[in-house]
């Protein structure tokens, strides 16, 4: 019964729409003080506000343990008075998992069969940001080339 929802405003010549005073731009705003009854007000100077002002983003880079990627920018002109901040200077990222890389090496005559060939399977490049560091084939398999 007292709740807003059963608040008939249209008898009593209200609107149920809700209102929003205008927001004031920066020049429009004033301070106003009363000390020792003498009255101040200040405001922003207009044109007085610098905003913040970055240069473009730089190249990316590896660093620390070569798992991340950053990237830079400068800031080229400070804010002043009521001025928009500078935004972020730098952005990371992680750089994908890297498994460690298998190759075959050359065949050569097996030394304890003379009528056989072996070849080894050997690590070209290591693993690095978590990736996979075992070689996915499994010993004893055959294949020709």
């Amino acid at each position: 019964m007292f709740g807003h929802s059963s608040w008939d405003t249209s008898r009593i010549g209200f609107s149920a729409e809700v209102r929003k005073a205008p927001k004031l731009s920066q020049e429009k705003r004033v301070f106003t003080a009363t000390t020792g009854g003498v009255g101040i007000q200040t405001r922003s100077k207009p044109g007085s506000d610098v905003n913040c002002e970055v240069s473009a983003w730089g190249e990316w880079a590896l660093a620390g343990d070569g798992c991340q990627k950053v990237r830079t920018r400068q800031i080229t002109r400070e804010p002043k008075c009521d001025g928009r901040e500078c935004p972020h200077l730098e952005e990371t990222v992680s750089v994908a998992a890297k498994d460690s890389v298998w190759i075959w090496g050359d065949w050569h005559t097996d030394p304890n069969d003379p009528c056989k060939e072996i070849r080894l399977r050997e690590v070209f490049s290591d693993a690095s940001c978590g990736g996979r560091v075992d070689d996915e084939l499994t010993s004893g398999e055959s294949s020709s080339e």
